[in-house]
């Protein structure tokens, strides 16, 4: 049902943009208008002759691939300018570090919710925790840094030294990649800083 919706909310956005579309209402509308004149002024068996649609003696194949023809340049058009406009200004041009830090942060986000969904939450011990709460909660801290070290260590290592370089760093994104054993927690908070210095690096180039 989410995919639907968000499926329609992405699409009323995409027409929004397209200026294609926008252009098709005022010719129609002028088409219309064209149409009508010439029913008005002209008797019926000339008004025939001289309907726009009648002049391109065009069969109803060519209009339906013109209309579909039309459909698709519309979407795609204004797929391209929502892109720019909403997805461009917030994660950067593709290859930017603006780009790859924001991606960055949501393939860790994405990480810890999909281990957490397979795995069950983090069984943090309580106070006074016993040998086996203690167990359990080392084991599954180990399973998580290990399927981090697995998964997406070297790519994040990646960002953040190139975040360093652009001297943006910060104490959670340090952690993320030099800490032996690291929980969902720290995971969380360096996504959310290394998003936040994606968008200083794009300031940086104002």
């Amino acid at each position: 049902m989410m995919f639907w919706k968000d499926s329609f909310a992405i699409f009323k956005k995409v027409i929004a943009y397209s200026r294609v579309l926008k252009w098709i209402d005022i010719l129609s509308l002028l088409f219309w208008i064209a149409e009508s004149v010439v029913y008005e002024l002209l008797p019926p068996d000339v008004a025939d002759k001289y309907r726009i649609a009648n002049l391109l003696h065009w069969s109803g194949r060519t209009w339906g691939i013109v209309a579909l023809s039309l459909a698709l340049f519309t979407v795609w058009e204004g797929i391209v300018r929502w892109y720019e406009n909403e997805v461009l200004t917030i994660v950067g041009p593709a290859g930017s570090l603006q780009h790859d830090a924001a991606v960055t942060a949501a393939r860790i986000g994405e990480f810890a919710r999909k281990f957490i969904h397979t795995h069950g939450q983090h069984p943090i011990a309580p106070l006074a925790p016993t040998s086996e709460q203690q167990e359990r909660d080392w084991q599954w801290q180990a399973q998580f840094s290990a399927a981090f070290r697995a998964d997406i260590r070297e790519h994040v290592e990646t960002v953040v030294e190139r975040l360093r370089a652009e001297q943006l760093h910060s104490s959670p994104a340090d952690q993320l990649v030099s800490l032996a054993t690291i929980t969902p927690t720290i995971a969380f908070d360096a996504a959310g800083v290394i998003f936040e210095m994606s968008l200083w690096a794009s300031l940086n180039r104002l």
